[in-house]
This record gives C-alpha cells, sequence and structure tokens, in this order.
C-alpha cells in the first residue's frame, strides 16, 4: 500500500497541521511516512502545501509527480493541483471557498462545505479536521485512534480542549463522509 497525498491552500486553514497529524497517524501504526511542506513567500496568508506519503515500504522519493488524493482548500489550491490527481484517484474539495467544480472526471470528487460545518461546530479553526475525517472516511489508512493519538501527542495539555474540538470535527467529517 502507498497512499500519496497533496493538501493545499492559504496560510492559517490548518494545511500544514493537517499534514503532520496525518503523517504522525501513519507513524502511530507503525508505516513508513514523509512529509514535505511547502511554504509562499508572504509573511501571512500565503500559498501553503505539504505532500505526505503512507506506505507500508520504504518510501523511495519525497517528491511526487502524481498524487492519489488531493485535498483542496481554495479555489487556486483545486486549479494547481487537480491536473496531477492519478486517474481513478480522490479529490475532496472545500466548496464554500471553491466555486468552480473539479474538470476531471476520472476522478472522484467529494464537495464539502468545510467552513459552514466549522461555523456550526464554533470555530472555523477546524476546517482542516474536517477534511480529515472526511478523507478518513473514504481511505481508511489508519484507526480514529491512532488519529486521535497523533492529536494527543502533538498538541500540549494546556491545549487539551482545543484537542477536544478538534476531535468533534474530525468526528463530525468521518460521519458526513460515510455518508458520501
Amino acid at each position: 500500500m502507498l497512499e500519496q497525498v497533496i493538501m493545499a491552500g492559504f496560510g492559517g486553514q490548518g494545511v500544514l497541521l493537517a499534514g503532520k497529524l496525518l503523517a504522525y497517524a501513519g507513524i502511530i501504526e507503525s508505516r513508513e511516512v514523509c512529509w514535505v511542506p511547502f511554504y509562499g513567500t508572504e509573511m501571512r496568508g500565503g500559498r501553503v502545501s505539504c505532500i505526505i506519503s503512507i506506505s507500508d515500504k520504504d518510501i523511495d522519493s519525497p517528491i511526487i509527480e502524481s498524487f492519489d488524493t488531493l485535498l483542496a482548500f481554495d479555489q487556486t489550491s483545486l486549479s494547481q493541483f487537480e491536473g496531477l490527481v492519478k486517474a481513478g484517484g480522490l479529490v475532496i474539495w472545500n466548496n464554500s471557498l471553491i466555486k468552480k467544480e473539479p474538470e476531471r472526471k476520472d476522478s472522484k470528487s467529494i464537495a464539502v462545505k468545510l467552513n459552514e460545518i466549522a461555523n456550526v461546530i464554533g470555530n472555523a479553526k477546524v476546517v482542516n479536521m474536517i477534511m480529515l475525517g472526511v478523507y478518513h472516511s473514504q481511505k481508511r489508512l489508519f484507526s480514529k485512534e491512532s488519529f486521535f493519538q497523533a492529536m494527543e501527542d502533538f498538541f500540549p495539555p494546556r491545549l487539551s480542549d482545543f484537542t477536544s474540538l478538534n476531535r468533534r470535527a474530525f468526528i463530525e467529517g468521518s460521519i458526513l463522509g460515510e455518508k458520501l
């Protein structure tokens, strides 16, 4: 098994954090993992993306030319990376911010109103965890427990309230993803 994911958006959406947690969940399940972040040149609100590879075997290279999955948080990200998704791949996109649907018809496409769901949960910062919950429901690369353990390990105890909020957002995303 080899899953290659690209996650992309703009600074402040939690793209890099989500990528790290996805990688940590893979590590907890004794998988080989590679996480490579990319930053725009802007000080705030710039372009960010990360590549995550999760495998049962050694990973040959951290740089990839095509992906199994794209998690697109905004229109620019969808436009930039949609063409790099393998035929039969998966595109999960934030249709709160993306108004033009993916053009590819050879990939599975899932639209999620991330910002609206985050507002219902009560914190706009959890869009990334909702996205990961939807992703988890589609791919099942790791258990929910491994993901929750990754959160516990990553966030310091003083942020336990935020950890429980992130957990709730992940669960909401998983439930939504199972319905899609």
